[in-house]
């Protein structure tokens, strides 16, 4: 898959994921499936799995059940409910990743860089909207399960289902169908809500941090956001957990604990206050109704 000049940054980077991969120079790490769906210090996770391919420097790795390091031109693949914290490393290149999430009509991927003091930020992400990348990270959930295989098959199995994942981004990437936040004027906004949604299960999100990333004051942030919005950032953020809690409330593998952390709330008894506060009831009674409602 030759590089052409029109590709954009996620191709390339992609692509040679892809070109490592079928060369079997690609280092695939996957951290046990252990402590799921568990808050565990500094740390957050997904209610799906996530791609991460580092691009420069190198990422430490903390799950409760491994600590790693992943170096330029390694992949990461975190299993859905995995608890990871993540600090960067500027190891003979300056520290960059590309991350790749699964979202409600797609996908989303970023560029994250690191500054001088080793924070950790995003310079470039996109939402796309395609059925194929939607469904691509069902492949990564299935490489997760690789213990499971024959030993003598495990590593086709898991590099199988990398490629198949990775073309699949890529058919989405080329064919340019980005799910853009257009109902709303200024590119701020619209770049400052794609960074929530793509980091809202992290608990350490905040207005400043989102400031940070995108070089802005947090005041001036702030500002423009609620112009265009009419709700201050803060309060965006909590809408959207709010919302992220109602859909994984709907499903009832997810205990309330599982959907306090996965929808990045402090702590459970924060969370069921604060549902209460907004919906008008708790959690359990909101699942229940909703339960009662769809079996009718």
């Amino acid at each position: 898959m030759p590089i052409t000049s029109h590709e954009t940054s996620f191709e390339k980077a992609l692509g040679d994921a892809l070109r490592r991969l079928r060369a079997g120079r690609l280092k695939i790490s996957i951290p046990p499936t252990f402590g799921l769906y568990r808050h565990w210090p500094m740390a957050h996770f997904h209610g799906t799995a996530e791609f991460f391919y580092q691009t420069g420097g190198a990422t430490d790795f903390e799950c409760p059940g491994e600590a790693f390091r992943v170096k330029k031109g390694e992949v990461c693949i975190v299993p859905s409910g995995v608890p990871h914290a993540e600090t960067s490393v500027h190891l003979g290149t300056n520290y960059s990743a590309l991350v790749a999430m699964h979202n409600a009509t797609g996908f989303t991927v970023l560029n994250s860089f690191a500054d001088e003091q080793g924070r950790i930020g995003n310079r470039e992400l996109t939402t796309y909207s395609g059925k194929r990348g939607h469904v691509a990270f069902s492949f990564l959930e299935e490489a997760a399960t690789a213990k499971s295989v024959e030993p003598s098959l495990r590593r086709a199995f898991i590099k199988s289902l990398v490629e198949a994942f990775l073309l699949a981004l890529l058919s989405d990437i080329a064919k340019g169908s980005t799910s853009s936040l257009t109902e709303h004027s200024s590119p701020l906004v619209s770049n400052a809500r794609k960074l929530v949604l793509a980091q809202l299960s992290d608990p350490q999100l905040s207005v400043a941090g989102i400031a940070r990333q995108l070089a802005y004051h947090p005041d001036h942030l702030s500002r423009i956001f609620q112009q265009n919005v009419g709700a201050t950032l803060g309060e965006w953020i909590l809408r959207e957990r709010i919302q992220a809690a109602k859909n994984l409330l709907a499903q009832s593998q997810h205990n309330i604990s599982e959907v306090c952390w996965a929808c990045g709330f402090s702590s459970p008894s924060y969370f069921i206050r604060v549902f209460r506060i907004r919906t008008g009831s708790t959690p359990k009674q909101f699942r229940t109704t909703t339960q009662t409602h769809s079996s009718a």
